[in-house]
């Protein structure tokens, strides 16, 4: 939003006002994923790392542009490399992420903005309004207008680690608005909203129409998943200097050990020793003290045992 000058005027900014011209992306074809990039580089925990993703994600959906979505990403793959060395090795994509709670609310977030993208005409057509930045706050409020349809959406973000409630908002009008994940409503007087309360790293989107209004089909109840079977994932990444994550899931509550051995078989860590639920879980892996070379990580989990080679590259 930073490249446009003012609202969305023809010809200025250039040609950043042609949604056919510029391409809005948070991943590219030679760029970590983001998830992969904050988890195994700056220090953020995974489920931060995941609702961040979903607020930068957003973005390119709520600016002018082409989005674009990358090899997984909308089903929270973690794609990315330990280092330059590994920059060209091949990595398939995981589709196993599609299978699991994480990846499914994942995609049916990046899903929301995709039909939304596609079919509200304030989005595919409408006028930016660039409505007010919180400076203190680190959020921002902006919008989209279409007067062909009387179409608008509007979207409100955190970019602070902390909880924030910006006052007076500035809204694009009056009447009751359709939270676009999940069509809760709120109603709007005097063209802006009072109190707005945001969770870190959290993006709220509106629309002032219903998703029946453009033929979009609103998720419905969630239908009961089948329990995780025993399995134990490659490490990603792999090769790796000097942190992994090492994901498995298990069937029903109990105690799991998960440990690392060398080629001579001497355990070098312990990763998991106790009591885990149902599901699917991940651990990190620093090798720091350990020298380059290959090694074996098994799971154990009642009468079932699983073992996977990782390679350690410095």
């Amino acid at each position: 939003l930073g490249a446009y000058g003012s609202n969305d005027t023809p010809n200025s900014p250039g040609s950043y006002a042609n949604r056919t011209e510029p391409v809005n992306a948070t991943i590219t074809h030679d760029e970590q994923s983001l998830i992969f990039e904050m988890t195994q580089f700056q220090g953020v925990g995974v489920s931060e790392a995941v609702q961040r993703d979903k607020l930068y994600g957003a973005m390119p959906f709520l600016s002018l542009g082409i989005p674009m979505l990358w090899m997984g990403q909308e089903f929270s793959a973690p794609r990315g490399w330990a280092n330059d060395g590994l920059k060209l090795s091949y990595r398939p994509l995981d589709w196993d992420w599609l299978l699991v709670q994480r990846g499914i609310d994942h995609f049916k977030w990046y899903r929301t903005l995709v039909n939304h993208r596609l079919k509200n005409p304030a989005l595919y057509q409408g006028e930016l309004r660039k409505l007010y930045l919180f400076d203190n706050a680190k959020c921002l409020a902006w919008g989209f207008v279409d007067t062909v349809t009387n179409s608008k959406v509007m979207a409100v973000a955190n970019f602070h680690p902390f909880n924030q409630t910006p006052a007076n908002v500035p809204w694009l009008g009056d009447g009751t608005w359709y939270d676009i994940f999940d069509q809760s409503t709120m109603t709007v007087t005097g063209n802006s909203v009072p109190s707005f309360p945001l969770a870190p790293f959290t993006i709220k989107v509106y629309s002032n129409k219903p998703d029946s209004a453009y033929g979009i089909l609103s998720a419905g109840p969630e239908r009961p998943t089948a329990p995780a079977g025993f399995e134990l994932s490659q490490n990603y990444p792999n090769p790796f200097n000097p942190v992994t994550t090492i994901a498995f899931q298990v069937p029903a509550t109990g105690t799991v050990s998960l440990s690392v051995y060398d080629i001579l078989g001497k355990k070098v860590a312990s990763l998991a020793d106790g009591v885990f639920s149902a599901g699917r879980h991940e651990v990190r892996f620093d090798a720091s003290r350990l020298s380059s070379g290959v090694y074996f990580y098994r799971l154990t989990a009642g009468a079932r045992t699983a073992v996977k080679r990782m390679s350690v590259v410095k």
